[in-house]
């Protein structure tokens, strides 16, 4: 049976064990496609292997509210990386950028510090927001590490482990 063949008999499978539309079929779906014949056997661009952080581009945490939308953004340029903080204004018509505050620190601390809060631990985190919970907030974590292999998360009221170490260092690190 030739790769392709093998990929229409999964689908299939899956489909009819599962429901393509459930979150079963969607979670079998992925499953099925697990072995390499998938997706022309493509690169593994998560780092869920590797739970070290050796090496990173950019880490963007985007959170929201009833009242607040704002960024925490960090840059890495070589030794040295920028930690920003941004908030957004909208009273134009148009979202704006703004930023509020701004460090530099050695870039080896902060791979130390993202790898102590474990963020690469995150990738694939999907956070719902739980039942009777009327307000909260809402992020969106993406980072881009070791080389271009990505870590993303997202959640509502619903947070990875060690979240609030993240948020707390931020805060203290650009003395919000």
């Amino acid at each position: 049976m030739k790769n392709s063949e093998k990929t229409v008999f999964k689908v299939i499978i899956a489909v009819l064990l599962c429901g393509a539309l459930s979150a079963g079929g969607i979670y079998m779906f992925g499953k099925l496609f697990k072995d390499g014949d998938d997706a022309h056997n493509a690169p593994d661009n998560t780092v869920s292997k590797k739970k070290n952080i050796e090496s990173f581009d950019r880490v963007t945490l985007h959170e929201s509210g009833m009242r607040f939308v704002r960024e925490f953004e960090i840059v890495c340029d070589g030794d040295k990386s920028r930690v920003e903080k941004y908030s957004f204004n909208y009273s134009t018509g148009e979202e704006r950028r703004i930023l509020e505050t701004s460090v530099v620190l050695d870039t080896a601390d902060v791979i130390t510090k993202l790898n102590e809060i474990g963020v690469a631990k995150w990738d694939g985190f999907v956070g719902k927001h739980p039942r009777n919970v009327r307000d909260g907030i809402m992020f969106n974590f993406k980072a881009t590490v070791n080389g271009g292999q990505t870590i993303s998360a997202n959640g509502s009221q619903n947070f990875p482990k060690n979240y609030s170490e993240l948020t707390s260092w931020l805060r203290e690190t650009l003395k919000d």
